[in-house]
């Protein structure tokens, strides 16, 4: 599997070098990627800041996400999902991610906005709200190990019923990685989870440029050890965040959020 995702991950970035970039407005100073995926909002610029948002939560960085995204609030106060984007924003994130207590309230009390505004925004909209409300619990539990096995849980039965869906296929993949602490292979170079490598390949297949799903197979890729094909890969990849306006694939890393 991790063979085939090499190969799959570098025709990725070669169509993203292809074609010129997404002139969606969503790019950032930082060399964030354009990135769009449709939400339920009437205001065109809360939608280009929700995707500016997205984009930076899939460049691993959260709080620059929760700023755009906190933005899009203001501009929309009645979309389920900019509400799903806050509270997705102050989640773990990366092998050191920890949530403290203010990020716990801070999550439960956006998710309560959204589940309120759910009724009116579309199903699949609903059915991430409602996924994302199981990652979750006030007052939060000495141990969220089982909050993150939940949450994998729902995001996989998304993926089965939205197959086609690159957005939902790399949040479930990123669940199952949180799952197991970003540590995707076993001493001997088994994979800890397969699915991990097969959703990707899929998204891959579907979104190419998907910033997140690029992101996340580099990180699997180097976590195999850097032997094969996953040096020079890496190396290409970083080259062509610079031509293409990928996010640069750092190590993920703890973040302090809100």
């Amino acid at each position: 599997m991790l063979a085939r995702l090499a190969p799959v991950l570098a025709l990725s970035l070669v169509a993203a070098c292809a074609a010129p970039p997404a002139s969606t407005g969503a790019e950032s100073s930082g060399g964030i990627p354009a990135h769009h995926y449709a939400i339920s909002t009437r205001s065109p610029e809360a939608q280009r800041l929700f995707d500016q948002g997205l984009a930076q939560y899939w460049s691993f960085d959260p709080e620059g996400a929760l700023r755009a995204f906190t933005r899009a609030g203001e501009l929309d106060a009645g979309c389920a999902m900019i509400q799903w984007a806050q509270a997705l924003a102050v989640g773990p994130q990366g092998s050191a991610a920890t949530m403290d207590a203010r990020q716990a309230r801070f999550a439960h009390e956006a998710l309560a906005n959204a589940l309120s505004l759910a009724p009116a925004a579309a199903p699949l909209e609903r059915e991430l709200v409602a996924a994302l409300d199981t990652r979750y619990d006030w007052p939060p539990p000495a141990d969220r190990r089982p909050l993150d096995e939940a949450y994998a849980r729902a995001m996989g039965a998304l993926w089965a019923r939205y197959p086609g869906d690159a957005e939902v296929g790399t949040l479930y993949a990123e669940a199952l990685l949180q799952r197991i602490g970003y540590d995707p292979f076993l001493a001997d170079g088994t994979p800890r989870d397969p699915e991990i490598l097969s959703v990707l390949e899929r998204v891959l297949t579907l979104a190419p440029e998907h910033p997140g799903a690029n992101h996340l197979a580099l990180h699997v890729l180097g976590a195999s050890g850097g032997g094969g094909e996953s040096g020079p890969l890496a190396a290409r990849l970083l080259g062509a965040a610079v031509t293409c306006r990928c996010a640069p694939a750092a190590t993920p890393a703890a973040a302090s959020r809100p």
